[in-house]
Protein backbone atom coordinates (compact mmCIF):
# COMPACT_ATOMS: atom_id res chain seq x y z
CA UNK A 1 0.00 0.00 0.00
CA UNK A 2 1.35 3.42 -1.01
CA UNK A 3 0.62 6.58 0.95
CA UNK A 4 1.26 9.48 -1.45
CA UNK A 5 0.81 12.30 1.09
CA UNK A 6 2.65 12.32 4.43
CA UNK A 7 4.42 14.86 6.64
CA UNK A 8 7.30 13.36 8.64
CA UNK A 9 8.73 16.52 10.31
CA UNK A 10 12.26 15.99 11.79
CA UNK A 11 15.02 18.60 11.33
CA UNK A 12 13.89 21.74 13.20
CA UNK A 13 10.67 19.94 14.17
CA UNK A 14 12.16 16.75 15.58
CA UNK A 15 10.20 17.40 18.78
CA UNK A 16 7.08 16.51 16.76
CA UNK A 17 8.44 13.45 14.98
CA UNK A 18 11.62 12.15 13.40
CA UNK A 19 12.01 10.45 10.05
CA UNK A 20 12.93 7.30 11.94
CA UNK A 21 9.76 7.17 14.06
CA UNK A 22 7.55 8.30 11.17
CA UNK A 23 8.80 5.65 8.76
CA UNK A 24 8.58 2.95 11.43
CA UNK A 25 4.99 3.95 12.20
CA UNK A 26 4.04 3.87 8.51
CA UNK A 27 5.52 0.42 8.00
CA UNK A 28 3.74 -0.94 11.09
CA UNK A 29 0.47 0.25 9.53
CA UNK A 30 1.06 -1.77 6.35
CA UNK A 31 2.36 1.05 4.17
CA UNK A 32 5.13 0.04 1.80
CA UNK A 33 5.97 3.44 0.25
CA UNK A 34 5.50 7.02 1.44
CA UNK A 35 5.69 10.27 -0.54
CA UNK A 36 6.78 13.03 1.83
CA UNK A 37 5.58 16.61 1.55
CA UNK A 38 8.15 19.47 1.48
CA UNK A 39 6.77 21.81 4.17
CA UNK A 40 9.43 20.77 6.63
CA UNK A 41 11.58 23.27 8.56
CA UNK A 42 13.53 24.24 6.57
CA UNK A 43 11.25 23.65 3.57
CA UNK A 44 12.56 21.32 0.86
CA UNK A 45 12.82 23.77 -2.04
CA UNK A 46 16.31 23.05 -3.40
CA UNK A 47 18.45 20.23 -4.68
CA UNK A 48 20.76 20.47 -1.67
CA UNK A 49 17.93 20.06 0.83
CA UNK A 50 16.38 17.27 -1.24
CA UNK A 51 19.65 15.35 -1.18
CA UNK A 52 19.98 15.90 2.57
CA UNK A 53 16.44 14.65 3.17
CA UNK A 54 17.01 11.56 1.03
CA UNK A 55 20.25 10.85 2.89
CA UNK A 56 18.53 11.17 6.28
CA UNK A 57 15.64 8.96 5.23
CA UNK A 58 17.99 6.30 3.89
CA UNK A 59 19.92 6.31 7.17
CA UNK A 60 16.72 5.85 9.15
CA UNK A 61 15.63 2.97 6.90
CA UNK A 62 19.02 1.24 7.07
CA UNK A 63 19.42 1.74 10.83
CA UNK A 64 16.12 0.03 11.58
CA UNK A 65 16.15 -2.56 8.81
CA UNK A 66 12.96 -1.15 7.33
CA UNK A 67 11.49 -2.36 4.06
CA UNK A 68 9.52 0.81 3.38
CA UNK A 69 10.35 3.07 0.42
CA UNK A 70 10.63 6.85 0.75
CA UNK A 71 10.16 9.54 -1.89
CA UNK A 72 9.73 13.33 -1.79
CA UNK A 73 7.91 16.25 -3.28
CA UNK A 74 9.79 19.50 -3.85
CA UNK A 75 8.09 22.74 -2.78
CA UNK A 76 7.26 25.44 -5.33
CA UNK A 77 7.74 29.15 -4.63
CA UNK A 78 6.99 32.29 -6.64
CA UNK A 79 10.71 32.59 -7.48
CA UNK A 80 10.88 31.35 -11.08
CA UNK A 81 14.60 30.59 -10.81
CA UNK A 82 13.69 28.26 -7.95
CA UNK A 83 11.01 26.65 -10.14
CA UNK A 84 13.66 25.88 -12.74
CA UNK A 85 15.93 24.37 -10.09
CA UNK A 86 13.30 22.01 -8.71
CA UNK A 87 12.27 20.91 -12.21
CA UNK A 88 15.89 20.05 -12.98
CA UNK A 89 16.19 18.30 -9.61
CA UNK A 90 13.06 16.27 -10.30
CA UNK A 91 14.49 15.11 -13.62
CA UNK A 92 17.78 14.16 -12.02
CA UNK A 93 16.46 12.40 -8.91
CA UNK A 94 13.16 10.78 -10.01
CA UNK A 95 11.74 8.53 -8.56
CA UNK A 96 13.14 9.68 -5.21
CA UNK A 97 11.55 12.99 -6.19
CA UNK A 98 8.03 12.13 -7.32
CA UNK A 99 6.56 15.57 -7.98
CA UNK A 100 6.22 19.23 -7.07
CA UNK A 101 3.92 20.74 -4.42
CA UNK A 102 2.08 24.08 -4.56
CA UNK A 103 0.38 25.56 -1.50
CA UNK A 104 -2.34 28.10 -2.34
CA UNK A 105 -3.11 28.94 1.30
CA UNK A 106 -1.48 29.07 4.71
CA UNK A 107 -1.05 25.79 6.51
CA UNK A 108 1.89 24.29 8.41
CA UNK A 109 5.13 25.86 7.14
CA UNK A 110 5.77 28.90 4.95
CA UNK A 111 5.40 27.67 1.37
CA UNK A 112 2.23 29.60 0.51
CA UNK A 113 1.84 31.16 -2.95
CA UNK A 114 -1.49 32.80 -2.28
CA UNK A 115 -2.18 35.09 -5.21
CA UNK A 116 -3.64 33.75 -8.42
CA UNK A 117 -1.29 35.60 -10.75
CA UNK A 118 1.85 34.10 -9.20
CA UNK A 119 0.20 30.69 -9.31
CA UNK A 120 -0.38 31.22 -13.04
CA UNK A 121 3.26 32.27 -13.51
CA UNK A 122 4.41 29.05 -11.85
CA UNK A 123 2.33 26.93 -14.22
CA UNK A 124 3.55 29.02 -17.16
CA UNK A 125 7.14 28.45 -16.10
CA UNK A 126 6.50 24.71 -15.78
CA UNK A 127 5.01 24.74 -19.26
CA UNK A 128 8.02 26.59 -20.68
CA UNK A 129 10.30 24.05 -18.99
CA UNK A 130 8.35 21.16 -20.58
CA UNK A 131 7.51 19.78 -17.14
CA UNK A 132 4.87 17.13 -17.83
CA UNK A 133 4.71 15.38 -14.48
CA UNK A 134 2.81 15.74 -11.19
CA UNK A 135 2.06 19.03 -9.48
CA UNK A 136 0.14 18.40 -6.25
CA UNK A 137 -1.84 21.37 -4.97
CA UNK A 138 -3.28 22.32 -1.60
CA UNK A 139 -6.31 24.31 -2.76
CA UNK A 140 -7.92 26.84 -0.45
CA UNK A 141 -8.67 30.50 -1.18
CA UNK A 142 -7.66 32.62 1.83
CA UNK A 143 -9.74 35.55 0.59
CA UNK A 144 -12.80 33.48 1.51
CA UNK A 145 -11.59 32.48 4.98
CA UNK A 146 -13.57 33.73 7.98
CA UNK A 147 -11.07 33.62 10.85
CA UNK A 148 -13.53 35.28 13.23
CA UNK A 149 -15.62 32.10 12.99
CA UNK A 150 -12.90 30.04 14.69
CA UNK A 151 -13.61 29.33 18.36
CA UNK A 152 -11.16 26.93 20.07
CA UNK A 153 -13.85 26.15 22.64
CA UNK A 154 -15.87 24.62 19.76
CA UNK A 155 -13.20 22.94 17.56
CA UNK A 156 -15.69 22.03 14.82
CA UNK A 157 -16.03 25.78 14.15
CA UNK A 158 -12.86 25.44 12.05
CA UNK A 159 -15.26 24.16 9.36
CA UNK A 160 -16.80 27.64 9.16
CA UNK A 161 -13.49 29.50 9.37
CA UNK A 162 -12.19 27.71 6.24
CA UNK A 163 -15.48 27.12 4.41
CA UNK A 164 -16.28 24.71 1.60
CA UNK A 165 -16.43 27.50 -0.97
CA UNK A 166 -12.81 28.46 -0.29
CA UNK A 167 -11.68 25.04 -1.52
CA UNK A 168 -14.00 25.03 -4.53
CA UNK A 169 -12.92 28.54 -5.57
CA UNK A 170 -9.23 27.67 -5.32
CA UNK A 171 -9.63 24.44 -7.29
CA UNK A 172 -11.52 26.23 -10.06
CA UNK A 173 -8.86 28.95 -10.16
CA UNK A 174 -6.05 26.39 -10.24
CA UNK A 175 -7.65 24.42 -13.08
CA UNK A 176 -8.10 27.64 -15.05
CA UNK A 177 -4.57 28.89 -14.39
CA UNK A 178 -3.03 25.59 -15.47
CA UNK A 179 -5.14 25.61 -18.62
CA UNK A 180 -4.29 29.24 -19.45
CA UNK A 181 -0.60 28.50 -18.91
CA UNK A 182 -0.74 25.51 -21.32
CA UNK A 183 0.39 23.15 -18.58
CA UNK A 184 0.78 19.59 -19.89
CA UNK A 185 1.49 17.60 -16.75
CA UNK A 186 -0.71 16.00 -14.09
CA UNK A 187 -2.53 18.37 -11.75
CA UNK A 188 -3.30 16.54 -8.53
CA UNK A 189 -5.77 18.13 -6.13
CA UNK A 190 -4.93 17.00 -2.60
CA UNK A 191 -7.26 16.07 0.27
CA UNK A 192 -10.56 17.18 -1.28
CA UNK A 193 -13.19 17.94 1.37
CA UNK A 194 -16.08 19.26 -0.75
CA UNK A 195 -18.25 16.96 -2.92
CA UNK A 196 -18.83 19.87 -5.30
CA UNK A 197 -15.06 20.04 -5.79
CA UNK A 198 -15.07 16.40 -6.82
CA UNK A 199 -17.85 17.07 -9.33
CA UNK A 200 -15.85 20.02 -10.70
CA UNK A 201 -12.73 17.88 -11.07
CA UNK A 202 -14.57 15.01 -12.73
CA UNK A 203 -16.39 17.29 -15.16
CA UNK A 204 -13.03 18.80 -16.16
CA UNK A 205 -11.25 15.49 -16.81
CA UNK A 206 -12.15 15.20 -20.48
CA UNK A 207 -11.94 18.90 -21.34
CA UNK A 208 -8.31 19.66 -20.55
CA UNK A 209 -4.98 19.27 -22.30
CA UNK A 210 -3.49 18.02 -19.06
CA UNK A 211 -4.42 15.22 -16.68
CA UNK A 212 -6.22 15.96 -13.41
CA UNK A 213 -6.53 13.65 -10.41
CA UNK A 214 -7.77 14.01 -6.85
CA UNK A 215 -7.41 12.32 -3.48
CA UNK A 216 -9.45 11.99 -0.31
CA UNK A 217 -8.09 11.42 3.18
CA UNK A 218 -9.45 8.79 5.54
CA UNK A 219 -10.32 11.46 8.11
CA UNK A 220 -12.50 13.44 5.68
CA UNK A 221 -14.31 10.24 4.66
CA UNK A 222 -14.77 8.92 8.23
CA UNK A 223 -15.14 11.86 10.64
CA UNK A 224 -17.63 14.71 10.73
CA UNK A 225 -18.35 17.81 12.80
CA UNK A 226 -21.19 16.07 14.62
CA UNK A 227 -18.69 13.48 15.84
CA UNK A 228 -16.27 16.23 16.87
CA UNK A 229 -19.05 17.90 18.86
CA UNK A 230 -19.66 14.64 20.73
CA UNK A 231 -16.09 14.65 22.06
CA UNK A 232 -14.58 16.71 24.82
CA UNK A 233 -12.78 19.85 23.65
CA UNK A 234 -9.25 18.45 23.71
CA UNK A 235 -10.21 15.29 21.86
CA UNK A 236 -11.97 17.39 19.22
CA UNK A 237 -8.95 19.68 18.85
CA UNK A 238 -6.90 16.61 17.91
CA UNK A 239 -9.10 16.41 14.78
CA UNK A 240 -8.44 19.99 13.65
CA UNK A 241 -6.99 19.81 10.14
CA UNK A 242 -6.67 21.83 6.91
CA UNK A 243 -9.00 21.65 5.07
CA UNK A 244 -11.38 21.05 7.97
CA UNK A 245 -13.54 18.08 8.86
CA UNK A 246 -17.02 18.79 7.43
CA UNK A 247 -20.55 17.94 8.55
CA UNK A 248 -22.08 14.46 8.34
CA UNK A 249 -23.92 15.11 5.07
CA UNK A 250 -20.70 16.21 3.37
CA UNK A 251 -18.70 13.37 4.93
CA UNK A 252 -21.18 10.79 3.67
CA UNK A 253 -21.05 12.27 0.18
CA UNK A 254 -17.26 12.10 0.21
CA UNK A 255 -17.41 8.45 1.26
CA UNK A 256 -19.91 7.76 -1.53
CA UNK A 257 -17.69 9.49 -4.10
CA UNK A 258 -15.00 6.90 -3.36
CA UNK A 259 -17.51 4.08 -3.86
CA UNK A 260 -18.63 5.71 -7.12
CA UNK A 261 -15.08 5.73 -8.55
CA UNK A 262 -14.78 9.51 -8.63
CA UNK A 263 -11.58 9.58 -6.56
CA UNK A 264 -8.18 8.50 -7.84
CA UNK A 265 -6.51 7.50 -4.60
CA UNK A 266 -6.56 7.55 -0.82
CA UNK A 267 -3.94 9.76 0.87
CA UNK A 268 -3.49 10.07 4.62
CA UNK A 269 -2.11 13.62 4.96
CA UNK A 270 -0.43 12.22 8.09
CA UNK A 271 0.72 15.34 9.98
CA UNK A 272 2.08 15.13 13.54
CA UNK A 273 2.25 17.95 16.09
CA UNK A 274 2.90 17.97 19.81
CA UNK A 275 -0.13 17.59 22.04
CA UNK A 276 0.57 21.05 23.47
CA UNK A 277 0.37 22.60 19.97
CA UNK A 278 -2.88 20.77 19.25
CA UNK A 279 -4.84 21.57 22.40
CA UNK A 280 -3.40 25.04 23.01
CA UNK A 281 -2.13 27.92 20.93
CA UNK A 282 -1.51 27.82 18.00
CA UNK A 283 -4.12 24.99 17.87
CA UNK A 284 -2.11 23.33 15.10
CA UNK A 285 -3.89 21.62 12.20
CA UNK A 286 -3.00 18.05 11.33
CA UNK A 287 -3.99 14.47 12.14
CA UNK A 288 -1.31 11.86 12.81
CA UNK A 289 -2.94 8.45 12.53
CA UNK A 290 -1.77 5.99 9.87
CA UNK A 291 -4.30 3.52 11.29
CA UNK A 292 -7.17 5.45 9.69
CA UNK A 293 -6.11 3.99 6.33
CA UNK A 294 -7.11 0.51 7.44
CA UNK A 295 -10.30 1.73 9.09
CA UNK A 296 -11.47 3.45 5.91
CA UNK A 297 -10.59 0.47 3.72
CA UNK A 298 -12.54 -1.86 6.01
CA UNK A 299 -15.58 0.41 5.78
CA UNK A 300 -15.30 0.61 1.99
CA UNK A 301 -15.13 -3.17 1.76
CA UNK A 302 -18.19 -3.44 4.00
CA UNK A 303 -20.05 -1.24 1.49
CA UNK A 304 -19.11 -3.54 -1.37
CA UNK A 305 -15.90 -2.08 -2.79
CA UNK A 306 -13.92 -4.91 -4.40
CA UNK A 307 -10.36 -5.89 -3.57
CA UNK A 308 -9.38 -4.80 -7.08
CA UNK A 309 -10.85 -1.34 -6.49
CA UNK A 310 -9.02 -1.08 -3.17
CA UNK A 311 -5.78 -2.00 -4.94
CA UNK A 312 -6.36 0.75 -7.49
CA UNK A 313 -7.01 3.36 -4.78
CA UNK A 314 -3.94 2.43 -2.75
CA UNK A 315 -1.45 1.29 -5.38
CA UNK A 316 -2.21 1.04 -9.11
CA UNK A 317 -3.63 4.53 -9.69
CA UNK A 318 -0.74 6.06 -7.75
CA UNK A 319 1.87 4.13 -9.72
CA UNK A 320 0.22 5.19 -12.98
CA UNK A 321 -0.19 8.84 -11.99
CA UNK A 322 3.42 9.25 -10.94
CA UNK A 323 4.88 7.13 -13.75
CA UNK A 324 6.46 4.65 -11.34
CA UNK A 325 5.71 1.55 -13.38
CA UNK A 326 7.95 2.46 -16.29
Amino acid sequence: MIDPHVHLRDWNESNKMTLETGLMSAQRSGISWVFEMPNTKPAITSKALALKRIEDADKAIEKNGLLIKHSLYLGLTSNLHQVREVVNTYRELFPRIVGLKLYCASTTGDLKVGDSYNQYLIFKSLSNLDYSYVVAVHCEDEALFKPNKWNPQIPSSHNFARPLKSEYSSIKDTIDNAKLACFRGNLHICHVSNPKSIELINSARNNLEYKITCGITPHHAIYNTEYMDSLDKNQALMLKVNPPIRNRRIQEQLFQSILDGKVDFIESDFAPHTIEEKIGKPYASGIADFGLHGKLLDELKAFGLSSNDIWKLTDYNIVETFGLGK
